[in-house]
């Protein structure tokens, strides 16, 4: 097998469990041809989630997911430790799983084993990427904030020993002024010592003013930098729309809301990219970019103001409408849908979207909710593609 020198800077660490030889083996294979650190187990113990939170990509065989193991990764999600730590699932073309629900519940990607090494090691960098930028944003707002402190500290300390200064000297024009009326003779010196302080303290009321103003600025520019720090963390990169982990908190404050009350509306449109990989295979990964940069500025315009979109992941995206009823969500999906079949782009021949939609049933979690609207989703693809289908 042909080595692939892939990875930038420092070589990722990998952990992998699989009960399987013929998967493990695939993945021993590849990760000696990429230069990928791995390590492997037979099962998912104490052991292998004690090493997980310490690599960069955690590798689990589709066949040792099942219920429980269900419940670890929805463990690993709860922690802070695997925050940014990509999770994805091999298997094999026989494999059957529940798709959706594995992404519902932390899972990053799916990807079919063996396959093409290329593709395989692409995507693995590809989610080794997205961690490394998780973390790199981290690490700048944890900086900034210990900056902010340390900025705040420095005010109080020169703040409280301009007072003690301050307090110093008008202690010493008081004893000056006592002294004057003993000691007439030296009345010259204490006038002149007296203005003297006089100027010290005009110099002292200065520099705090001086101070203060600084700290002013200093404060502004990093409160604006954690602001950028916290949209960056918050936003898809190429698309500049919430990311999955933003949505969910939207997602979830809403059906709470809608839980309590039963007369709110509540809509979910979820929305995939027809032959996105045909076009990226064909026409290259810039075309693909501009389209999905494209199909976002045409959503944008057709919401104008209404829901919350986001980049799902890869060429998905979902859309969600408080205060919409199925009816008036499905004339939306279908006034998206039409908006995107008039892009025009000169390498692909056609654009065109597949659209799901379902509204919220009171009781359902979120994740039988979002389970309903990808089923919509798929039905739209699997029946033509181009199309508007909704769940009642």
């Amino acid at each position: 097998m042909e080595s692939y020198p892939v990875w930038e800077n420092i070589i990722p660490s990998a952990v992998c469990v699989s009960s399987r030889e013929d998967v493990a083996g695939y993945i021993k294979t590849v990760s000696s041809a990429a230069d990928l650190h791995s390590v492997f187990y037979d099962s998912i113990d104490d052991e292998f989630l004690e090493k997980s939170k310490n690599c960069d990509v955690v590798l689990i065989d589709a066949k040792d997911c099942g219920a429980d193991q269900y419940n670890v990764i929805r463990k690993i999600r709860n922690e802070r430790a695997y925050d940014a730590i990509p999770v994805i699932v091999l298997s094999i073309i026989n494999d059957i799983y529940d798709i959706s629900y594995m992404l519902s519940i932390g899972i990053n990607d799916i990807i079919t084993v063996p396959g093409d090494c290329g593709i395989f090691i692409s995507r693995i960098k590809a989610h080794v990427r997205m961690k490394r930028m998780y973390d790199d944003l981290n690490l700048q707002i944890e900086n900034l904030n210990k900056e902010l402190c340390k900025s705040k500290t420095i005010n109080h300390i020169s703040m409280e020993y301009a007072n003690l200064v301050e307090n110093t000297l008008y202690e010493k024009i008081e004893t000056l002024n006592n002294e004057d009326q003993i000691r007439q003779k030296d009345l010259d010196k204490i006038l002149k010592d007296n203005e003297r302080f006089k100027n010290e303290i005009n110099d002292l009321e200065l520099l705090c003013s001086t101070l203060v103003t600084h700290d002013t600025v200093l404060e502004n520019d990093l409160s604006s930098k954690l602001e950028n720090a916290n949209l960056l963390a918050t936003t898809d990169y190429l698309t500049s729309i919430y990311n999955r982990s933003k949505f969910y908190e939207y997602l979830n404050r809403e059906v709470t809301r809608s839980g309590k009350d039963a007369s709110f509306s509540l809509s979910l449109i979820m929305f995939d990219v027809d032959h996105f990989k045909e076009i990226n295979d064909t026409c290259g990964h810039d075309v693909g970019d501009w389209v999905l940069k494209e199909i976002t500025r045409t959503i944008k315009s057709v919401l104008t103001g209404d829901g919350i979109f986001c980049r799902w992941g890869g060429e998905e995206f979902m859309v969600l409408l408080p205060a919409f009823s199925l009816e008036k969500a499905e004339m939306k999906a279908e006034s998206m849908r039409r908006a995107v079949e008039l892009i025009k782009c000169e390498y692909v021949k056609k654009v065109t979207c597949s659209f799901g939609v379902a509204a919220y049933r009171l009781g359902e979690n979120e994740e039988s909710f979002l389970k309903r609207v990808d089923q919509t989703m798929y039905m739209a693809k699997e029946s033509g593609r181009n199309k508007v289908i909704s769940s009642k």
